[in-house]
């Protein structure tokens, strides 16, 4: 329990002396080495903690450990819940991840205002941690809304192009205007249960489910499944995500799709499936329809788009997909299947964001038509791609197999001769979009005229992307360390 408690101070204290030390140092040279320092420590430290942590959740069968704090505030007493599981554990894990890639990333690519910059960035990554360990629906509901203020401003000022305001409003509106559903929902909660602490309400949809209508139970799922799954974002909910990526500084876009898309997904774990016993009757089969039908148009999507980022945002539309099958068909083995692609996705989608920048920063352009022959100056790049292009698609090895093979066995006993086609085409034109983007970029003739300045990855640049691929290798080799068999067997 101490350990719990430790985790959740240490980040949050850890990252709010971080945000004082970045207002009071002067020299911008001073705030890249610190904030690159402190989330090289936090990161280890998370490492360390996710090592003692294993035993100790896995033992206690996901039973979610508390901490109940009081805060006054205008005399009133404010019950605000902690808990960190085997789900929010490793989340936390690949959030403080991807932060300090992004910040690396970060020192050699912002060249304007970093100050500013780096206290959104702490900002969004303290929502984040919190987020990731709060288990009160009000608090929780706070920290989602307060999520899309950072990301604004950061997309906003430091975006690539000049669409960028309209894309950071396009983000902030889109996303914030489907979250009063989630609002709304929380004001039914509170009159019928007279709460927010999710640990209550689950112990009152397991102990007393008399109290609760069939038309509550129903309301409650559903709304909170909406709230969730445009954050996810699936189709046709996913207008946002196009632009916010394509306009955003490639940190951001990594920390976007990375991090960010993980939470309507976290969201869906901690919040809807415990409680969605009786209407999964009725939804199971919609949001199946819908998850396949994202998984197919997202990846017809990616084959009409022109900009590479685009067409890794379509990318990520359709994992995400993935990771919605694997939810809606309550099978122990499609849910850890569907966590883990959480996982998979963070790094392999992270790496691609980072090379699509990389190229960006040679060249200042993201269309597809301008690239050709990298592979003849830029051999070192064409070797990362290729790795991560395979990943993308699950190749085996990779994390992405483990967790796409997992939802195909959680999902197939509801229909198998569909769940073969669907996933055997949905697999098939993956890889053909995924060909099609490698030969385009690095075979052919390499034009110089329109390349005029080309040069390999730099060193920063390669230490990041074999961080990333060596993750994805080590989950891909030893899934058994990551996942417990007591999950796959409760």
């Amino acid at each position: 329990m101490l350990k719990i408690y430790f985790l959740i101070y240490f980040s949050i204290i850890w990252l709010l002396l971080l945000f004082v030390i970045i207002i009071v140092l002067i020299k911008e040279e001073y705030i890249k080495i610190v904030t690159l320092v402190f989330s090289i420590l936090l990161f280890i430290v998370t490492c360390i903690l996710l090592f003692i942590f294993n035993t100790a959740i896995i033992n206690s069968n996901m039973s979610t450990l508390t901490l109940t704090v009081y805060l006054p505030v205008l005399s009133v007493n404010i019950t605000c819940s902690f808990g960190i599981d085997i789900f929010s554990v490793y989340l936390i894990f690949l959030t403080n991840l991807i932060f300090m890639l992004s910040i690396y990333y970060s020192i050699y690519t912002v060249h304007y205002n970093y100050r500013i910059y780096s206290l959104f960035l702490v900002v969004l990554w303290l929502i984040l941690n919190l987020i990731f360990t709060i288990l009160d629906l009000l608090v929780f509901y706070i920290l989602f809304e307060m999520l899309l203020v950072p990301m604004f401003f950061l997309i906003m000022i430091w975006g690539n192009r000049t669409q960028s305001v309209r894309a950071s409003i396009i983000f902030f509106m889109y996303t914030s205007i489907f979250s009063l559903i989630m609002l709304f929902a929380l004001c039914f909660i509170y009159i019928w249960f007279g709460t927010f602490d999710f640990i209550i309400i689950k112990l009152i949809f397991s102990k007393y489910p008399h109290m609760i209508s069939a038309f509550q139970l129903k309301f409650i799922c559903i709304s909170l499944a909406l709230t969730f799954i445009v954050k996810l974002p699936i189709i046709p909910f996913h207008i946002w995500l196009p632009e916010a990526h394509v306009e955003a500084p490639t940190a951001c876009s990594v920390i976007l799709a990375s991090i960010l898309l993980k939470v309507g997904a976290y969201g869906l774990i901690r919040f809807v499936l415990p409680i969605s016993s009786i209407p999964k009757i009725y939804l199971v089969a919609v949001i199946t329809v819908l998850g396949f039908s994202s998984l197919f148009y997202s990846v017809f999507l990616a084959y009409c788009q022109v900009d590479l980022k685009k067409i890794i945002a379509y990318s990520s539309v359709a994992h995400m997909s993935f990771t919605l099958i694997g939810l809606a068909s309550f099978s122990s083995y499609s849910i850890i299947g569907a966590w883990l692609m959480l996982i998979a996705h963070g790094f392999v989608s992270a790496a691609l964001f980072f090379m699509v920048g990389m190229l960006y920063e040679r060249f200042n352009t993201r269309l597809l038509k301008y690239y050709s022959g990298l592979h003849n100056v830029m051999p070192k790049l064409s070797f990362f791609m290729l790795f991560f292009m395979f990943a993308n698609i699950g190749f085996p090895g990779s994390i992405n197999f483990i967790s796409e093979l997992l939802i195909f066995i959680g999902v197939i006993p509801t229909s198998t001769f569909i769940c073969i086609i669907v996933f055997c085409f949905s697999f098939i034109l993956s890889l053909l979009y995924s060909i099609w983007i490698y030969n385009k970029i690095f075979f052919g003739t390499f034009d110089n005229t329109v390349l005029l300045v080309w040069s390999d990855l730099k060193q920063y640049e390669i230490n990041i992307l074999v961080t990333l691929m060596s993750f994805t290798i080590i989950f891909g080799f030893l899934p058994n360390i990551f996942i417990p068999n007591t999950l796959l067997l409760s």
